[in-house]
């Protein structure tokens, strides 16, 4: 779709500058992907995770999926480890872990400790991690914000507070925003979103953007326990 589009082309911008000279120099597609030791292993490399990893059959085989879709265009064993990581995190909340318990899980696959380092913090201002996009750093800090607003009664309370907080922290907050996101928000549902934030997005196209969420839904295999409804996934 055109929204799919705009979202990829602006998340892939830095693979596709070191891939698109490799394949108009006429090399074979599978050694175009290339890495300049800067922008390629990056948060924004990962982002693509979320869709990819939830229509894969498994959760293993999510992880490969959302691998072998990075290493399309960035040769980066380090986002597409990162990118398996991430979807297996993603499916996990949506099959009914909580965002603490799988952020604990994923940030152990890592040997980072976070709840014990956003229980140090506590709520003191000014704790809140800034980064650049280095997935070493960035990855780490999506976990630590989305353990810190995960749901402790009310999700709906957890994801403005959580989409908030990451706005006003500065750094690299675009695209570990939208992993941030997408964990609160499947923890949250639907129907819990803050309504304000639902009723003015894209006013002018809802009902086709609604479209094309329910279209997806139907592609993803574990959905079938759910209704098919955007309101309950």
């Amino acid at each position: 779709s055109h929204l799919n589009g705009k979202m990829v082309s602006s998340l892939t911008h830095h693979s596709i500058i070191r891939y698109a000279p490799q394949m108009k120099n006429g090399k074979a597609l599978d050694k175009c992907p290339d890495n300049d030791g800067h922008n390629v292993d990056s948060a924004d490399a990962i982002i693509t995770s979320i869709p990819v990893g939830l229509i894969s059959s498994s959760s293993s085989q999510a992880m490969k999926d959302a691998a072998n879709m990075v290493l399309l265009t960035r040769n980066s064993k380090t986002s597409a480890g990162h990118a398996a990581l991430f979807a297996s995190t993603l499916r996990s909340v949506i099959l009914g872990a909580t965002v603490k318990e799988a952020t604990i899980a994923a940030a152990n696959e890592l040997d980072y400790d976070v709840k014990r380092v956003v229980e140090r913090d506590g709520n003191r201002p000014g704790t809140n991690p800034v980064h650049a996009w280095y997935l070493p750093s960035s990855f780490p800090a999506m976990l630590y914000m989305s353990y810190k607003y995960g749901s402790t009664g009310n999700g709906e309370d957890s994801f403005r507070n959580g989409v908030l907080a990451n706005a006003m922290r500065g750094g690299e907050n675009v695209a570990t925003g939208a992993m941030i996101g997408a964990l609160l928000g499947a923890e949250c549902g639907y129907n819990n979103l803050p309504k304000h934030l639902v009723s003015g997005l894209m006013k002018s196209q809802q009902e086709q953007m609604n479209r094309e969420i329910d279209s997806f839904i139907q592609k993803i295999p574990f959905a079938k326990s759910f209704s098919s409804s955007t309101s309950d996934l």
